[in-house]
């Protein structure tokens, strides 16, 4: 096998982690789920990332959230 099994459960506890941790959605659905992270874990800082293609549209993304999340 590629991965023991012991390296296989580890391997997928961190895909999980990651899954859980991405909120796709309009801004407020985002903001929601950054939300409920922040007071599980206590975070005083976030790190987002937006998927999309053309830069503009990257802009647009965090600009939004950024106004949900003041609004929040």
């Amino acid at each position: 096998p590629l991965y023991s099994s012991a390296a296989s459960d580890v391997y997928k506890r961190q895909v999980q982690d990651r899954v859980s941790t991405q909120f796709v959605g309009d801004a407020n659905a985002v903001v929601k789920g950054l939300g409920t992270l922040v007071r599980a874990t206590e975070a005083d800082e976030l790190i987002v990332t937006t998927n999309a293609h053309r830069h503009e549209d990257r802009v647009q993304s965090q600009e939004w959230l950024a106004q949900a999340w003041l609004a929040a």
